[in-house]
């Protein structure tokens, strides 16, 4: 091998370091654009649901709810990510999660509000909720790989 053959070899494993990093990186960023939008989304609606008495404060208790979802989203999402989802989710099971996250802690604020006017409590019920159905696409994810 020549000097010449070293350099190029030595360049191809820089390039694909480079490309490693921008993949990862570009993967850290969706994962935290899609938890932040995830949380607003989530904490309005839920927000909506545990404010129903406040009628002239509703919207803005809602807002504040937003934002405090995406507090949570933004630090909770790529945990669960990382540490639970990552190569183990596809948008379907990405999609159903989230939508039973925003059913069950929607009706967790629906419920609260309505029996002890603490419709809040559920943005502590809604986190505990993510993680168990991350839980759960896990195991759903890896007894599919098991079948295959």
């Amino acid at each position: 091998m020549g000097a010449g053959t070293i350099r190029s070899v030595e360049f191809k494993r820089e390039i694909a370091l480079e490309n490693i990093i921008k993949k990862r990186f570009i993967e850290f960023a969706c994962v935290l654009t899609i938890s932040l939008f995830v949380g607003i989304l989530i904490g309005v609606i839920q927000g909506w649901f545990a404010f129903a008495d406040a009628r002239e404060y509703r919207p803005g208790m809602a807002l504040v709810a937003g934002a405090v979802g995406a507090e949570f989203a933004i630090v909770l999402g790529p945990i669960l990510y990382y540490a639970l989802l990552r190569d183990r989710i596809d948008w379907r099971s990405g999609s159903i999660g989230i939508s039973v996250c925003l059913l069950l802690g929607s009706l967790a604020a629906w419920w609260l509000a309505r029996k002890s006017e603490a419709g809040w409590l559920s943005a502590f019920i809604t986190p505990i909720l993510t993680i168990v159905v991350s839980l759960f696409i896990r195991v759903y994810a890896n007894a599919a790989r098991r079948l295959v």
